[in-house]
């Protein structure tokens, strides 16, 4: 059951301006929405929004949040950084139901050092850092582990090759490639692809740069 407790309060006012007066009193503004309830215009403590998507489960985590008198099981949707600082800007929360099965982006972490790693001098690549899964709200794994100790050179792990606990389900592809342990020899020729490509991008740099509008700044007119 989720045990962290995000206290809220309602914003009576909305927009830039009323935004901007929210930053300057150390809060950011968001929104909590979700089914059967009314959807409500926010002022949460960021440093305290940070502390949960930093956390092991991150964005997965489920906890709950006060508004007013009523407490709401929530996770965090969506959020804006600034686009130049990288603070919190805006955030939304969706009301969730424990019992509801629902879609989740789960973190792949691996343990234990791999034999071809090793022994060899391999280069462990990691293919995809999240699994999509579906499950209830109640049952999100906060990763997904691999133990990659028996790992041997040209050894890879697919998805179809990864257990999960009984009632989670991976949405994925089987197929997919999650992790593969190239030799020496492939990984010092990636490398110096990767040393070409960069050279490539630095003379392109030289070029005048067209400056685009992020979408940190449009959240101000939230």
């Amino acid at each position: 059951m989720p045990s962290t407790l995000l206290e809220a309060a309602i914003r009576a006012e909305t927009g830039k301006n009323s935004n901007r007066r929210l930053r300057s009193q150390g809060l950011i503004p968001g929104v909590l929405y979700g089914k059967n309830i009314k959807n409500e215009s926010i002022a949460v403590d960021p440093s305290e929004v940070t502390s949960i998507l930093t956390s092991d489960s991150g964005q997965n985590t489920i906890f709950k949040l006060k508004v007013g008198k009523t407490k709401v099981d929530v996770l965090i949707k969506d959020y804006m950084l600034d686009p130049v600082k990288g603070f919190l800007k805006h955030i939304d929360f969706l009301a969730v139901n424990l019992a509801d099965v629902m879609t989740f982006q789960v973190p792949v972490h691996i343990e234990g050092e791999a034999a071809g790693v090793r022994d060899f001098g391999g280069v462990l690549d990691m293919v995809l850092r999240e699994i999509e899964v579906e499950c209830k709200a109640s049952d999100v794994p906060e990763n997904i582990l691999i133990d990659v100790s028996h790992l041997g050179l040209n050894e890879q792990v697919r998805i179809k090759d990864l257990s999960i606990a009984e009632g989670i389900r991976f949405l994925s592809d089987p197929e997919q490639m999650v992790l593969n342990l190239a030799p020496p020899a492939v990984a010092d020729e990636a490398e110096e692809e990767e040393e070409e490509e960069l050279g490539l991008e630095e003379e392109e740099s030289a070029e005048p740069e067209v400056l685009k509008k992020g979408k940190g700044e449009e959240a101000e007119e939230k």
